[in-house]
């Protein structure tokens, strides 16, 4: 008797120990997803001026944001403690969920002179890598044509930032090198307007 009850205590205490391992193994990449939702929308269709929209992002970009998070080289506010929660493999599970997903353009309030003034900055600075008016994603670049004006533009005026932690290509910041926060904010709107 005594040896069926310890047989019993083993097999329970082997389901009890596998329970949470089979759990957080399992984890569908939506449901980890829905942790984004209360800032960045459901599926990425972000809401707020100033998070950015992560439906349709390349999965390669969406893994290296939140590996540098994670790692502390991107600058963030709650991000980085975000991030340190997930395994690499669960950030690989919502790069690819988020990828899937369907863009859906925000709608801010814009400015045509802004626009127009936007747009001569864009084809001199940016649009050898931002193909498309920012709506191109090819390169693994985030799409950003259709993206928040206020998020944009606060990303942009942060490049310029001394000290500012923000990993991005070399050519980016030198194109940024130069221009007013009313140029960027001009971007930052015509990329905006591109639904």
């Amino acid at each position: 008797m005594m040896r069926n009850f310890m047989l019993s205590g083993l097999i329970i205490a082997g389901f009890l120990v596998s329970v949470p391992m089979l759990s957080a193994a399992e984890r569908p990449a939506s449901m980890l997803s829905n942790t984004c939702a209360g800032c960045h929308g459901t599926a990425g269709a972000s809401a707020g001026h100033s998070i950015p929209i992560l439906a349709g992002l390349p999965s390669e970009y969406f893994r290296r944001a939140m590996q540098q998070y994670k790692s502390g080289v991107r600058y963030s506010t709650i991000m980085g403690r975000i991030a340190q929660g997930y395994s690499d493999a669960e950030i690989e599970a919502m790069a690819a969920f988020f990828e899937k997903q369907q863009w859906i353009s925000a709608s801010s309030k814009l400015d045509p002179k802004m626009i127009a003034q936007g747009k001569e900055i864009q084809e001199k600075k940016c649009a050898r890598c931002h193909l498309g008016n920012g709506q191109y994603t090819e390169y693994r670049l985030p799409r950003i044509g259709g993206q928040w004006s206020d998020y944009l533009a606060v990303l942009l005026k942060t490049v310029q930032a001394p000290g500012f932690k923000q990993p991005l290509p070399k050519l980016m910041k030198k194109s940024l090198e130069g221009l007013t926060s009313d140029e960027l904010t001009a971007l930052a709107q015509f990329y905006a307007a591109q639904q």
